[in-house]
């Protein structure tokens, strides 16, 4: 068999179900709706948790160390490695949530600055049909991408 998988391999469980976990996490915080201040606070409450460890980290290394041990991981580096992958991938997750919501907003901006520089002909205005139907020009821009 070219690829043997074995979730419980070497005593390693603690990490697997943590890692997978922190990944789970990551997944429903990138695909739920952000709830404006709720979710700032969960942002920097987690920031805090991350200084913290690392403090933690670099003032006790041998700690880390017998952690990452009792995980399943076998130094305090490969640990914190595994802790900044999640990290990493948590800070893509937001960054790509905040690119679509410029992307959006700047869409929506350059629709109103555009329609707001058409020129109504004057017989539109005195109230024949216009050649396309009615347009609305000035629209508040209210419907949702």
């Amino acid at each position: 068999m070219l690829f043997a998988f074995s979730f419980a391999s070497s005593g390693q469980i603690a990490i697997k179900i943590l890692l997978l976990l922190g990944v789970a996490l990551i997944a429903y915080f990138t695909l739920r709706v952000p709830h404006g201040q709720r979710s700032l606070a969960t942002r920097r409450l987690t920031l805090i948790a991350f200084m913290f460890f690392a403090v933690f980290a670099i003032i006790w290394p041998s700690l880390v160390t017998k952690i990452a041990s009792f995980l399943g991981v076998g130094r305090g580096a490969d640990l914190v490695l595994y802790l900044l992958v999640i990290a990493f991938f948590a800070n893509l997750a937001t960054s790509y949530r905040r690119s679509l919501a410029s992307e959006q907003k700047l869409t929506r901006l350059a629709r109103n600055v555009a329609l707001s520089d058409v020129i109504v002909p004057q017989d539109a205005a005195a109230g024949a049909e216009a050649p396309f139907g009615q347009i609305n020009f000035f629209d508040s821009g209210s419907e949702q991408l």
